[in-house]
């Protein structure tokens, strides 16, 4: 076994930088200055939902209780869309003069 052992060795590739600012920095040169670093990096985290990620992440959740919470968050974003909906064809009957 241990000759077979030997025989495995990790694949040899590029060493990937994996810390904890990776994909949190935000290069400031040439015709970048600060200010507009800071915009950069916000929207950034903006896009990447950082603030909802860390506030999901501070408590624990058991699953049934997730998976309500998820149907919760789809049946508002239906009725919502479903609202909008019958407020502008109130909108359009008024126009026309319901």
């Amino acid at each position: 076994m241990r000759h077979i052992d030997a025989s495995f060795k990790a694949p040899q590739g590029p060493v990937i930088r994996l810390s904890t600012s990776l994909g949190k920095t935000v290069e400031v040169a040439g015709y970048t200055d600060v200010t507009r670093a800071f915009q950069r990096m916000e929207g950034i985290v903006r896009r990447n939902q950082v603030k909802k990620d860390t506030l999901s992440q501070k408590f624990h959740i058991r699953r049934g209780q997730l998976r309500k919470n998820k149907r919760i968050v789809r049946w508002r974003a239906r009725f919502k869309e479903g609202f909008v909906a019958e407020c502008a064809r109130i909108q359009r009957m008024k126009k026309q003069g319901w």
